[in-house]
């Protein structure tokens, strides 16, 4: 059971993210914005893998992602989750290290087994009773 940080300002899609992560035997916080989401890590520690959207209210999710590299540790893995598949953002999310780009609609057997292989491929680090979630 990984713990996941879902960041998706629209109430429904996030909801629905974060139950459908849920339904898959994760353990999920969920932030509208980037500082709810870097006021989460702060407060509760690191996730074991981000879910973000790239079109947030305050900043964009991979400045977002920048920040919470910064704030936490840096191998973490990003799955990007967006209305917007242009080639370019694409590209910056590959670019970021970002474990996958989604393209919203997504089916939830899809984000799962995309969460699921970036987990699996994350290098093992970190004390999980660092964390208070």
């Amino acid at each position: 059971m990984a713990r996941l940080l879902v960041v998706e300002d629209e109430p429904d899609i996030r909801d629905l993210i974060a139950l459908n992560l849920l339904t898959g035997g994760h353990r999920v916080l969920a932030a509208a914005d980037a500082a709810g989401a870097l006021e989460t890590v702060d407060s509760l520690g690191a996730p074991d893998a981000y879910v973000l959207d790239v079109q947030l209210p305050d900043v964009d999710g991979f400045e977002l992602l920048a920040k919470l590299r910064e704030a936490a540790e840096p191998d973490i893995p990003a799955i990007f989750v967006s209305a917007f598949g242009q080639p370019s953002n694409v590209e910056r999310g590959a670019q970021m290290g970002a474990a996958a780009y989604l393209v919203k609609p997504v089916g939830a057997r899809r984000l799962l087994g995309v969460v699921d292989r970036a987990l699996t491929s994350r290098p093992s680090g970190g004390d999980a009773a660092e964390h208070a979630w």
